[in-house]
């Protein structure tokens, strides 16, 4: 499964865990769908480490997208309490002080790390709110790419549907923004973010990062 590939030695959600652990995370919910034997034996050994965060599992037989995994595991967003959300093959470097910032400041729906060179640059940012998640000119000006990191507010599932299956936490955005909830694109300075989707782009990130 990809997020069991190594990153130098070290699996690319062993890279997750612990950047967020760093963060002052105390507890992870990790969504599993391809090989989910394989990544919850992974966990089992990784949680005994000493120190480790609490580490839960949410299984999906059928992938449910990003919006339905939250809709499954909306325990963790109880009372409103936000969390972090991360893309499980990425591998990154960043200080989150930006997107908490921004986040305890104005308590968007979301606070989305956005990066304005690396990536496709489909998701249009002006003063650091997202006002188009596609557009016509990808690469141009005040594009960025969505790195799949955020901080989302428990009212987010006030936009997705009430029943487990398949949703789209970009739809959720969008159909906020109507209502005029405002979603927040975050540069962070100093950042470092690749995309281990293809073997092109797993090979290139190691490359980048000797």
């Amino acid at each position: 499964p990809k997020p069991l590939m190594p990153f130098w030695n070290k699996p690319i959600l062993q890279h997750s865990i612990e950047m967020l652990a760093s963060w002052g995370v105390e507890s992870v919910t990790v969504n599993v769908h391809h090989q989910a034997e394989q990544i919850i034996a992974w966990l089992l050994a990784y949680a005994q480490t000493p120190g480790a965060v609490r580490i839960q599992v949410s299984c999906e037989p059928e992938i449910l997208g990003t919006g339905g995994a939250l809709v499954k595991a909306d325990w963790f967003l109880a009372d409103d309490n936000p969390c972090w959300v991360f893309n499980g093959d990425v591998v990154a470097q960043l200080d989150p002080e930006p997107l908490v910032r921004e986040f305890a400041r104005h308590r968007p729906l979301g606070a989305l790390w956005m990066h304005a060179r690396c990536g496709p640059r489909t998701v249009r940012v002006e003063k650091q709110r997202v006002t188009d998640f596609h557009v016509d000119d990808p690469g141009g000006d005040d594009t960025a790419t969505f790195c799949g990191l955020q901080i989302l507010d428990g009212r987010v599932l006030n936009f997705l549907p009430r029943e487990v299956g398949f949703a789209s936490i970009i739809q959720a955005y969008r159909d906020g923004m109507k209502k005029g909830e405002q979603i927040a694109g975050i540069q962070v300075p100093g950042s470092w973010w690749h995309d281990l989707g293809t073997p092109k782009q797993y090979l290139h990130a190691h490359a980048e990062a000797w």
